[in-house]
C-alpha cells in the first residue's frame, strides 16, 4: 500500500476551501427565494455564514481530489450536504433543551439572535437541504447518489450516527468512545467515505482515516473546551463541566488526552489508503515547498526483498520509516530527491540499508 502523509493530501486546502464557500453560497442563494419567511432565510445564512474551519467538506475534497475527481458537482454537493448536516447539528446542539448555548462562532447562537422557533426550523431545513442539493449534484451520475445517500444518514442518524452520539449525553453511564465516534466521528467518516463514492471508488479504505480524524477532533476539542479562553474559541469554555458532559480530559486527564490524541494522530496518518491521485498530488508541489521532505514515496525495490514504505513528514531533516504495519523508527542517511531520482536510508533499528527509485 502506498502511504500519503496528511500534509501532502490537504495542502491545496486554501482553493479547496474556496471551493466549499462558493458551493455553500450558490446552494443558500436558492434557498433565499419566495416564499422563503424572511427570518428563516436569515437564520440559514447566519448558521452557515461566517463558517468555521470547513473541516468535513475540505477533507471530502481532498479525499475527492486524491481519488482522481472526476465531476466537480457531485463532489461538491457531498462537501455542502456535509456542512449542513453539521450546521445544523451546531444550531440544534445549542438550543436550550441541550448545551444553552450563548456564542457559536464568536457571535450568538441561532436561537439566541432569532428566537428558539426559528432556530429549530433552521436545523431542520438545512437537513433537507443538505440530501436536496446531493440528489442534484448527482443528476448526471445517478448511480452514485444511492451510496452517497447511505453514507450520510448512517453518519447522521441512529444507530450509527450523530443523533445517537448526542444521545449518550443523557445516559446516566456514558461509552466515552462510542460517545466520541458517534458525535464527532461519524461525520468524518462520512467526510472521508463521500470523498472517495463521488469519483466512483470503493468508499471502504477510507473509514479508518475519518473515524481517526473524528476522534483525534473530539479529544482535541475536549482539550480546548479546559485549556483554551472564550475569547480564542469563539463560544463559551468550560461546556463538558457545566453540562456534565462526557469527555477526555475528564476520563483521561490533561496529560493523558494529549498523549490519547498523539496516539491517535500517528495511527491516522499510517491508515491512508493508495489513491489512484498520488501522481496528481505529488504534481502539486514540483518544487518540493515543504523543503523536499515532505513527501512520501513508494520504494520500487529494497535490499532485503520485503517491500516497505517511507515516509518523509517534515521539512527539518528528521525523517521517519514507517513499516506495512504503520510503526514508526527514526532513520538517518536519506538524501531528498525528485522523483525518478534514487534515494537510499538506513533503518538503524534493523540495522538494514534500503535503497530504491522515488516512484
Amino acid at each position: 500500500m502506498l502511504a500519503l502523509s496528511l500534509g501532502v493530501i490537504m495542502k491545496n486546502i486554501r482553493n479547496i476551501h474556496e471551493r466549499v464557500n462558493l458551493a455553500l453560497l450558490k446552494t443558500l442563494k436558492d434557498a433565499r427565494k419566495t416564499p422563503t419567511p424572511p427570518k428563516l432565510a436569515a437564520s440559514i445564512d447566519y448558521a452557515i455564514f461566517p463558517g468555521g474551519a470547513r473541516v468535513r467538506p475540505n477533507l471530502c475534497l481532498s479525499v475527492a481530489e486524491a481519488c482522481g475527481e472526476d465531476d466537480f458537482a457531485i463532489a461538491e454537493s457531498a462537501a455542502v450536504a456535509l456542512e449542513f448536516i453539521h450546521c445544523a447539528s451546531l444550531v440544534h446542539d445549542d438550543l436550550p433543551c441541550f448545551d444553552d448555548a450563548e456564542l457559536r462562532r464568536g457571535k450568538p447562537t441561532v436561537h439566541r439572535a432569532f428566537g428558539e422557533t426559528v432556530a429549530v426550523l433552521a436545523g431542520d431545513s438545512l437537513i433537507i437541504l443538505a440530501y436536496e442539493n446531493l440528489a442534484k449534484g448527482c443528476e448526471k451520475k445517478p448511480q452514485r447518489l444511492i451510496q452517497l445517500i447511505k453514507i450520510l444518514s448512517k453518519s447522521s442518524g441512529v444507530p450509527f450516527g450523530i443523533c445517537s452520539g448526542q444521545g449518550w449525553e443523557s445516559e446516566d453511564k456514558i461509552n466515552l468512545s462510542a460517545y466520541h465516534q458517534l458525535k464527532t466521528g461519524s461525520l468524518f467518516v462520512a467526510a472521508t467515505c463521500m470523498g472517495a463514492v463521488s469519483t466512483g471508488e470503493d468508499p471502504e479504505p477510507w473509514v479508518e482515516l475519518g473515524a481517526r480524524i473524528g476522534e483525534a477532533f473530539q479529544v482535541a476539542d475536549d482539550l480546548k473546551d479546559v485549556t483554551c479562553s472564550q475569547k480564542s474559541m469563539g463560544k463559551p469554555t468550560g461546556q463538558d463541566i457545566k453540562n456534565s458532559r462526557p469527555s477526555a480530559v475528564a476520563e483521561f486527564g490533561v496529560d493523558g488526552a494529549i498523549k490519547r490524541l498523539q496516539d491517535i494522530l500517528s495511527g491516522a496518518i499510517a491508515s491512508i489508503p493508495s489513491c489512484c491521485g498520488w501522481e496528481m498530488i505529488l504534481k502539486l508541489d514540483p518544487d518540493g515547498m515543504y523543503g523536499q521532505s515532505n513527501y512520501c514515496f513508494r520504494i520500487k525495490e529494497i535490499r532485503d526483498g520485503a517491500g516497505r514504505e517511507v515516509s518523509i513528514t517534515d521539512g527539518t531533516g528528521r525523517s521517519d520509516f514507517y513499516t506495512p504495519f504503520g510503526g514508526e523508527m527514526p532513520v538517518s542517511g536519506f538524501k531528498t530527491g525528485k522523483t525518478g531520482e534514487k534515494f537510499f536510508f538506513v533503518a538503524p533499528t534493523q540495522n538494514q540499508k534500503v535503497s530504491g527509485d522515488i516512484a
